[in-house]
């Protein structure tokens, strides 16, 4: 082979060989396609052929949002934190126990029996809670002492009377009160007048619900009273020494029938006529061994008419685990130690 034949034969095999310029754009190519396959396996990881599947089918469904749904805000129901808050400071409530039952502030969240809520609502211009009332309530319905210092024309008779209602209701429904002997519940009051004010609206709130009441007061003939307490009630209303009067008093129950004739003397006339059988029997016309509930309306003016010895001689035949309501208008010194020796881990409210 000649010198030119061997320099085409080695330049054929030069031309051959990849130019410098083609190998770096292959690799450039492949690094591009490098790239977009991490990008794409980065974007849609490996599924199973299971989840794949469930994939597939769920285009077929309508999209939805799956952002997490902002929490609905709780209904206001007038009872809420804010509110109430606000009402006690527009009220000048003040509740004395942290742990105590908040305030209500709407008539139709009020803790009675419903026959109770619906009458207190159809009252005409009663359209909220008094003061007293939205922080009295929730706390004396469930059984605590509760004293409240309220002025007259509060809503104060109201203010106790539904709770002594609704747990007389309770009472009633469980049969605790199957069999009982006297009242339920004792409301004592310094006045006839204001006596009578409290049983009227015991009657009107009252006979919904199936509760009898009774007041007794001086300047008014005992015997009267003595047997309607006999035939029982629910409630007394009293003033307190007029209620004294009625614990003290027996009333007479009357027997019945004929004694047997004597026998006739021998070969004489019959014997005498037969006398008057069994005679008369006497028992107290009520008692407070059973008394659940005592309500003290008015205290200051009870102990400034020198009432507090009668209190205290009438709470000693109540039960020691009773409930105890305290209501005034004003806080003395009289007041306050006689509701450190009546009331039990009370709950002040004014």
């Amino acid at each position: 082979m000649g010198k030119r034949d061997a320099e085409e034969t080695f330049g054929d095999k030069l031309a051959k060989l990849p130019k410098a310029e083609d190998s770096d754009e292959k690799k450039a190519k492949k690094a591009r396609k490098a790239a977009k396959s991490a990008a794409e396996a980065k974007k849609s990881p490996r599924q199973s052929p299971r989840l794949a599947a469930q994939a597939a089918a769920a285009t077929a469904i309508p999209a939805v949002s799956l952002q997490p749904k902002a929490a609905a805000a709780p209904p206001t129901t007038g009872s809420d934190r804010e509110t109430v808050r606000a009402f006690c400071e527009a009220n000048e409530i003040t509740v004395h126990d942290k742990s105590a039952p908040q305030p209500i502030t709407l008539l139709t969240d009020a803790p009675f029996p419903a026959p109770i809520v619906k009458l207190l609502v159809a009252q005409p211009k009663f359209t909220a809670p008094s003061a007293v009332q939205a922080a009295a309530w929730p706390i004396a319905v469930t059984g605590r002492d509760v004293l409240a210092v309220a002025k007259t024309g509060s809503g104060k008779t109201l203010g106790y009377l539904l709770p002594v209602l609704a747990r007389w209701h309770a009472a009633k429904a469980d049969g605790s009160r199957a069999n009982a002997r006297g009242p339920f519940c004792l409301v004592m009051a310094p006045t006839r007048e204001l006596a009578i004010q409290i049983n009227e609206q015991a009657i009107l709130f009252g006979q919904p619900v199936g509760a009898s009441s009774v007041v007794v007061y001086g300047g008014a003939p005992k015997w009267g009273q003595a047997q309607q307490l006999q035939r029982g009630a629910d409630i007394v209303v009293a003033t307190p020494g007029r209620m004294l009067d009625m614990l003290d008093m027996q009333v007479a129950s009357k027997g019945g029938g004929r004694g047997k004739g004597g026998k006739g003397g021998k070969g004489g006339k019959g014997g005498g006529k037969g006398g008057r059988g069994g005679g008369e029997s006497e028992g107290a016309c009520t008692t407070l061994e059973e008394c659940k509930i005592l309500v003290l309306d008015e205290a200051d003016r009870m102990l400034d008419m020198g009432f507090e010895k009668d209190i205290r001689s009438l709470v000693g035949g109540m039960p020691a685990g009773r409930q105890t309501l305290l209501f005034t208008a004003t806080w003395p010194q009289s007041v306050q130690r006689v509701a450190s020796d009546l009331l039990n881990s009370k709950t002040q409210v004014n």
